[in-house]
């Protein structure tokens, strides 16, 4: 990793002669038996993506990319996730060497697949996903008169299959969707959940592809919209009934969990808001869940803050008489 950085660095430096001194290393070890190699040389790929003249890096993109995106079914995990942060800069600095007609179904398909993969994975897959839709937009400049765009055909797939990346904390939770405490023994744990922010890097994908839909992905941002405004409903009626006694663990745990993925929901539900409040110059008739972004939008705000300020019960139901659940020996148990 270092020595990753130490050329991506010297590219960003020296920027064209870095290519030719470093392109036989890269030949020389992507196909080898021994995985370490070939994650070197993909490494090294990507470490000199940024730097040198794109015309001088095309031509060598556009021979790479089906060996990337091949290589994301490589047997070790790290090097699918290298190829996958490597696919991510292309995406991001060399849009313009991805070809719809030539590589877009085959990457895409590659990275969808890469969101079944570990957290780290899922992460690097999740944010290529969001520089493909960002600069895809940017380089054919969706309009009013533009009806389509690159990724339509996709759209659909691949804003649900990173909701399901989204939705995967269910399963490890001891807190439903809605909002009911799951059984637990003594000795149970609830698990990170987000491990390398890849729930998180999923909403920020989600809300890029939203923000550069075209006007026959409309359905889709409005029945996104609608997923994240129930998603929102939840959020603002959990109920955490846990009293601290052999379970201190989760009183800490468990709330925090809840209002930690708050912020980055609020985030893309307000995408949702925008898109749905200027979809009536494209479609008719318009998404409806616009107006009620903002009711739950200023809620969830205004109980986060509480929160913060140390009022833990405030994200809790007020019909609720009982003792405050967070607390540990009678003290409050504050954010990290």
């Amino acid at each position: 990793m270092a020595a990753g950085t130490c050329l991506a660095f010297l590219a960003q430096a020296v920027h064209d002669p870095i290519v030719p001194a470093v392109i036989p290393f890269i030949e020389a070890n992507i196909k080898q038996e021994n995985w370490h190699q070939r994650e070197a040389a993909v490494m090294a790929f990507g470490c000199i993506l940024v730097g040198p003249d794109p015309a001088v890096l095309s031509p060598l993109v556009n021979q790479a990319l089906p060996i990337l995106i091949s290589m994301m079914s490589d047997p070790q995990s790290q090097v699918k996730d290298t190829t996958a942060w490597t696919l991510g800069r292309i995406c991001e600095s060399l849009i313009t060497s991805i070809k719809p007609d030539v590589h877009l179904h085959a990457l895409v398909s590659a990275l969808v697949a890469g969101l079944q993969d570990s957290p780290h994975i899922i992460a690097n897959c999740c944010w290529a996903l969001m520089n493909l839709a960002d600069g895809l937009y940017e380089v054919y400049d969706s309009s009013e008169e533009q009806s389509t765009g690159p990724l339509s055909p996709y759209f659909e797939g691949i804003v649900g299959a990173l909701l399901q990346v989204t939705e995967t904390y269910v399963s490890d939770s001891p807190i439903s969707l809605s909002g009911s405490l799951r059984p637990c023994c003594a000795d149970s744990r609830p698990s990170a959940g987000n491990e390398s922010n890849y729930r998180t890097s999923a909403y920020e994908a989600i809300t890029s592809f939203v923000q550069q839909a075209t006007p026959d992905c409309l359905q889709v941002v409005s029945n996104t919209a609608l997923k994240i405004l129930d998603r929102m409903e939840h959020l603002l009626n959990v109920q955490v009934r846990c009293w601290v006694q052999k379970h201190a663990v989760l009183a800490d745990a468990v709330p925090f969990r809840t209002r930690s993925l708050a912020p980055t929901t609020v985030t893309t539900g307000t995408t949702c808001k925008v898109t749905c409040a200027v979809s009536p110059l494209y479609a008719s008739p318009p998404p409806k869940p616009a107006s009620s972004f903002l009711t739950r939008d200023l809620t969830l705000i205004e109980r986060c803050s509480q929160t913060r300020r140390g009022n833990p019960a405030a994200c809790r139901p007020h019909h609720d008489a009982r003792p405050p659940a967070y607390s540990v020996s009678g003290q409050d148990i504050d954010d990290p």
